[in-house]
C-alpha cells in the first residue's frame, strides 16, 4: 500500500486533487461573502423602499405636520400595517424632537430615540443597524410635511440580519453543487494527466528515474 502511494501517477494525482480542493474551498469562501455583500446591499435597498413608501403616506404626513390635530394610534397602525403588506422587522417614525410615533414594541412609541436625526441632509440613509431588535439592514427616509419642503421628522425600516442570513443559506447549497461538478472535472482531469505522465515514462517510478 504505502509502495502504490509513493507512484509517481499517484503522487501527481493526489497532488493535483489537494491543490483543486484548497483552491475550490478559498473561491467558494470568497463567493460566499460576496454573496452576502450583495444580499446585505439588497436588503438594505428593500428597507430603504419600504421607509420612503411610509415616509411618502399621506396620513403619517399630515399626523406629523405642525399644527395638525392629535392622531392618536393612526401612525402606529399604519406603521404595522405596512409591516406586516412588506416583511420589515419594523417601521419606526419619529418627529423632529426624535421622539417615536411608531415601533414594534408599544412601550417605545413616547420616547426619544438616542441617536441624531440621520436624513437632516434631506438624502435617504441605509446601513447595518445595531437596534434594540438586534442587527438590522437599515434605511431611513426624510419625513416632510404636506408643502414638500418642511421636514417634520425621519422614518426608519429595518429587516433583522437573520433573514440575510436565511436567504445567503438557502442559495449557497445550489452553488456548493456547482462547486462540487467542478471539482469532480478538475480530478478526473487530474487522473487522466496523471495516467498519461506514467505513460510517457514507461511506467518508470521516481526511485526508477533516479537510478536512471
Amino acid at each position: 500500500m504505502r509502495r502504490g502511494i509513493r507512484r509517481l501517477s499517484s503522487q501527481i494525482f493526489i497532488g493535483q486533487v489537494l491543490i483543486l480542493v484548497a483552491t475550490m474551498l478559498v473561491g467558494f469562501g470568497l463567493f460566499a461573502k460576496e454573496q452576502r455583500a450583495q444580499l446585505d446591499v439588497q436588503y438594505e435597498d428593500r428597507a430603504l423602499t419600504v421607509a420612503q413608501a411610509a415616509a411618502a403616506d399621506t396620513e403619517i404626513r399630515e399626523c406629523l405636520s405642525p399644527g395638525s390635530d392629535p392622531c392618536g394610534n393612526l401612525v402606529q397602525e399604519i406603521a404595522s400595517e405596512m409591516q406586516r403588506n412588506t416583511g420589515a422587522t419594523y417601521i419606526v417614525v419619529i418627529d423632529m424632537n426624535r421622539v417615536r410615533h411608531s415601533h414594534p414594541n408599544p412601550a417605545e412609541i413616547g420616547q426619544r430615540i438616542a441617536e441624531p436625526i440621520a436624513t437632516l441632509d434631506g438624502r435617504p440613509h441605509v446601513d447595518v443597524d445595531a437596534g434594540s431588535l438586534g442587527r438590522s439592514a437599515n434605511g431611513k427616509a426624510p419625513l416632510y410635511a404636506m408643502d414638500g419642503t418642511t421636514m417634520i421628522g425621519e422614518v426608519s425600516a429595518g429587516i433583522l440580519e437573520s433573514s440575510v442570513t436565511s436567504a445567503l443559506w438557502s442559495v449557497l447549497p445550489v452553488y456548493a453543487e456547482w462547486f462540487a461538478v467542478a471539482l469532480l472535472i478538475g480530478a478526473a482531469a487530474s487522473w487522466l494527466l496523471a495516467h498519461r505522465l506514467k505513460k510517457r515514462t514507461f511506467g518508470l517510478e521516481l526511485d526508477e528515474i533516479a537510478k536512471l
